[in-house]
């Protein structure tokens, strides 16, 4: 009887066990229980010159666990050769659009202004209409996505669109879609991320794209076997244990067993987390110790002072981006040589010592806070091109601040502690050390920059993070035109030749475009001369960033 007892009591305990094993499993790591279900297919149907685009849009949502469906095949991930080589629209057929309709659970029609050149729809459109007319009603799903302002086609005014480029749109397009998934019982992998707009969204250092996890499969396999050591080890180590205290003693080696389990399963889940989420040792520049163009005031010991790093700094180099006294964010900008200038036409190398320049441009919240110390003039104006009191209002606080000259966006650097950045800081940090035209590319469309036709004035600085520059600042190109220290002279560029004479005369260089102006004003190499005190015509749409010598 006390055996029959003894045996009865090690299987309840051994269910308890697996059952906490279990819950402990799916806490620790749900996406290694969770995987059954299949990924939400979504054909996207976009025009070639909308390419730039749509590639980023790809990105977002293969990072959201979303299978991408194009013509001829399904890839999780693009390759350079493969955007080049296998995807572009004009390579494939109608028998290839047939079929990656047919396998989408939904179809979204990107909408530009190019795509809405055509006279009336076309012809791969209404191909793409038939095909999901053609199937059960309900089996595939039509969106409309419009990338920018534009018509929407005839035939698709009876879907509701949804607007990209407008406030919350990425989170209202993942809203549909999740509700998709949900009714056909697919897949969306949606984090907090997913509800920032399409132009705010800020991937972490580590943070890549995983459209699938290899180790799922793993886990599944290590916590069976992890049930069945368990269940053998107790069964043997049982059937030694006297009958005398038995309660006892099968406690503890459970509780041993338990926590041996457990401890597998942790690591286990940490491995499969760290694979899943992109974890990598943060990513930093390596500092190159050459004479700076501009020595700064203050002692390295003071400048450590003033600034927060970000990223985890490593034994021998500098944080990618920091953060000053002033809570305001730079990102590093590695020395050696680079180009200045149209490559086409007057390029020349130059070389600067490695730097940080403001991630964004100045605000209007920064810019009080120096006014309020009594170290800096209030701008000329508190009105912008469309709203009143601009400045000074909380609504428009991480906006940039405008109407203030030359010297005020000198006298505000100064305050921090930086520079006005000279013209050749202001383009590497625009265009890196290659020959882009534009930050981010050679194509320009609303989606990238705020410039003329886009909002007609102002917008919030963090905006366009797809037109980031390749040390990660934001809105170098439109937005508002940037004061820069130097003065305007003809290249070749010599900084030293006078044009780096903060107290020299004449007019100085203004950089990368505005809201008012035209694309070839916000190219990585375009300057503009601007008479420090003139606001008659560029006041509104004139602000500036600072710059800081990495290693003083």
């Amino acid at each position: 009887m006390t055996s029959m007892t003894l045996s009865f009591l090690e299987s309840i305990r051994l269910i308890s066990i697996i059952a906490r094993m279990t819950v402990c499993a799916c806490i620790i790591s749900p996406s290694i229980m969770l995987t059954s279900s299949r990924k939400l297919k979504v054909y996207l149907h976009y025009v070639q010159n909308d390419w730039e685009i749509v590639k980023v849009l790809h990105d977002r949502l293969v990072f959201s666990g979303v299978e991408v469906v194009l013509p001829g095949q399904a890839p999780t991930v693009w390759e350079e050769s493969e955007l080049e080589e296998d995807l572009l629209p004009d390579q494939y057929d109608e028998l290839d659009v047939q079929r990656a309709v047919q396998n989408s659970d939904v179809v979204l029609f990107c909408l530009s202004r190019t795509f809405d050149r055509g006279a009336g729809i076309r012809r791969e459109d209404q191909l793409i209409l038939e095909t999901i007319m053609e199937k059960r009603r309900g089996d595939i799903a039509i969106l409309p996505v419009r990338l920018q302002e534009c018509k929407i086609p005839e035939k698709l005014k009876r879907w509701q669109p949804v607007d990209l480029f407008a406030d919350r749109g990425f989170e209202k397009l993942m809203q549909a879609l999740k509700l998709r998934a949900d009714k056909i019982n697919a897949t969306l992998q949606l984090d907090d991320k997913w509800r920032l707009n399409f132009f705010e969204y800020e991937p972490d250092e580590t943070e890549e794209p995983q459209p699938r996890n290899p180790l799922s499969t793993i886990g599944i396999i290590a916590l069976a076997v992890l049930f069945i050591l368990g269940f053998v080890v107790l069964s043997r180590r049982a059937a030694m244990i006297p009958v005398s205290g038995a309660n006892v003693q099968v406690d503890e080696l459970a509780e041993k067993a338990t926590q041996n389990v457990l401890d597998k399963l942790t690591s286990v889940a940490a491995s499969e987390t760290a694979f899943v989420r992109g974890y990598s040792e943060p990513r930093t520049q390596t500092a190159v110790f050459l004479t700076a163009t501009e020595p700064a005031a203050q002692t390295a010991t003071a400048l450590q002072a003033l600034i927060t790093p970000t990223i985890t700094l490593t034994s021998v180099g500098l944080p990618t981006q920091i953060t000053d006294a002033n809570d305001v964010s730079m990102v590093l900008v590695p020395g050696g040589s680079f180009y200045i200038g149209d490559y086409s036409v007057e390029a020349q190398a130059v070389t600067l010592a490695t730097y940080y320049i403001d991630q964004y441009e100045v605000t209007n919240a920064q810019y009080k806070v120096c006014v309020d110390s009594g170290a800096c003039q209030p701008p000329r104006q508190t009105d912008s091109q469309t709203r009143q009191n601009y400045y000074g209002s909380s609504a428009f606080a991480n906006y940039p601040v405008i109407n203030v000259d030359w010297r005020m966006a000198r006298a505000y650097c100064g305050w921090r502690g930086a520079h006005l950045p000279t013209e050749a800081e202001w383009e590497k940090a625009a265009r890196g050390s290659g020959a882009l035209r534009y930050p981010w590319g050679d194509a320009l469309e609303c989606l990238f920059a705020n410039y003329e036709q886009c909002s007609g004035d102002t917008t919030v600085v963090s905006r366009y993070v797809i037109g980031a520059s390749p040390y990660g600042a934001f809105n170098m190109a439109g937005n508002v035109s940037e004061w820069v220290s130097s003065l305007y002279l003809p290249y070749p560029y010599d900084p030293l030749d006078g044009r780096e004479d903060a107290d020299g005369s004449g007019p100085r260089v203004v950089r990368g475009g505005s809201w008012a102006s035209a694309p070839e004003e916000l190219l990585t190499y375009s300057r503009i001369s601007l008479d420090p005190d003139l606001f008659a015509v560029h006041g509104n749409d004139l602000g500036f960033r600072c710059a800081r010598n990495a290693n003083p």
